[in-house]
């Protein structure tokens, strides 16, 4: 009867320490603050688009989508250049709109368009240019994470021009092709190149997405990409590409999964909303901060259509549900914190920034001169 009696004390110790060491409570002083550290003011009418920060934070590359002009800002704030490489010219990109625009090595700017990629050095004037043989795998235009200089190398998620045609006839386009790919910042080789991680959601059930690039960052000189619609971090080594770690981000209530489309076909487009983008991830001090959309709710995603796409009444809904991201923080691979600031954040490098504070509306009144906010954890 001792004996038994032993058994059992010992069968409750032991789950007693499970439930402690699985718990999901967290001390609140454990959870980071977001503070503001420090602001850019920009002596404009308008605020431009960020588009790059050098890793010092000692430039900022912008764009005016209104004056198609690409300026570089000092940290304090002074317009050191501006240029409009839209026109005709010696040093024009050849192209009315780029795909990506970043900071070279040498204090170099690579703007990538449609036609090619575009070498200027800081007043930009055109040092080389480069017709396409690699077309990214992206959606966007002025922006796009498919495009990322990383030290020597340059990242892409891109697909080479002789094997396009291939790749649309396939049948499962996300694991059909390795877009992962890492070249030498010179001549835009390809160093190494790998397909989508076979844990991911894309390679678990295979399909059309309407977006697959990741956002990627160096950090403690590591690689880390994470999907839009895979909500895993992926560790590389950079440049051989080999996988070296992963894990699964955690899923919170308002996380909604995503489905691949069957065809290729505008819809695709509606449909997708109504589940949980990963838009954004960045490092600041010993946290990392992960940003999510909110799925449109079904009812309301049928009010959109394709007779009204564009139309005030279905950028009312998308506003109302996309706008704002939720935000994860965390401590490792442990959540801290989940829930919305009351601000849209967004990261280039290790630079997360605003043009506002949390709780404030944006476009409550004409500005003189715009400011961008810049954020850590701590």
């Amino acid at each position: 009867m001792k004996y038994y009696t032993l058994l059992f004390i010992v069968f409750l110790a032991f789950f007693s320490c499970q439930s402690k060491e699985d718990s999901t409570e967290i001390d609140p002083d454990a959870i980071p603050e977001l503070v503001i550290v420090d602001s850019l003011v920009i002596d404009r009418l308008t605020l431009p688009n960020l588009l790059d920060v050098k890793p010092d934070h000692s430039e900022f590359l912008f764009y005016d989508w209104k004056t198609s002009e690409f300026l570089i800002i000092s940290k304090s704030g002074e317009i050191l250049i501006t240029a409009d490489l839209a026109k005709d010219g010696k040093n024009s990109m050849d192209a009315g709109y780029f795909l990506a625009a970043k900071f070279g090595v040498d204090d170099e700017v690579l703007v990538h368009t449609v036609s090619g990629i575009y070498t200027y050095d800081s007043e930009f004037n055109l040092k080389n240019k480069k017709k396409n043989d690699f077309e990214l795998s992206t959606r966007t235009i002025g922006g796009s994470k498919a495009f990322e200089t990383i030290g020597n190398y340059l990242f892409t998620f891109s697909v080479e021009e002789m094997d396009r045609q291939t790749l649309m006839e396939a049948d499962y386009y996300s694991i059909a092709y390795p877009f992962i790919t890492i070249r030498d910042m010179d001549d835009f080789v390809i160093i190494n190149r790998d397909t989508i991680p076979e844990e991911s959601k894309m390679a678990k059930d295979p399909g059309f997405y309407m977006s697959m690039e990741p956002t990627v960052k160096l950090h403690e000189g590591k690689l880390f990409m994470l999907y839009p619609y895979s909500p895993e971090i992926y560790v590389y080594d950079i440049p051989s590409l080999k996988l070296i770690d992963s894990w699964s981000l955690t899923l919170g209530e308002n996380f909604k999964e995503a489905e691949p489309s069957e065809t290729k076909d505008p819809t695709a487009y509606i449909s997708i909303m109504k589940a949980s983008p990963y838009v954004d991830f960045v490092f600041s001090n010993d946290y990392m901060l992960a940003a999510y959309k909110n799925g449109i709710p079904t009812d309301e995603l049928a009010k959109i259509t394709m007779e009204n796409i564009g139309s005030e009444e279905s950028g009312a809904i998308i506003r109302k549900f996309r706008f704002n991201n939720n935000y994860q923080v965390y401590k490792g691979r442990k959540l801290l914190w989940e829930g919305d600031w009351g601000v849209r954040l967004s990261s280039f490098r290790d630079l997360i920034f605003a043009s506002y504070k949390p709780g404030e509306d944006p476009n409550a009144v004409e500005k003189d001169v715009q400011t961008l906010y810049f954020y850590e954890l701590k």
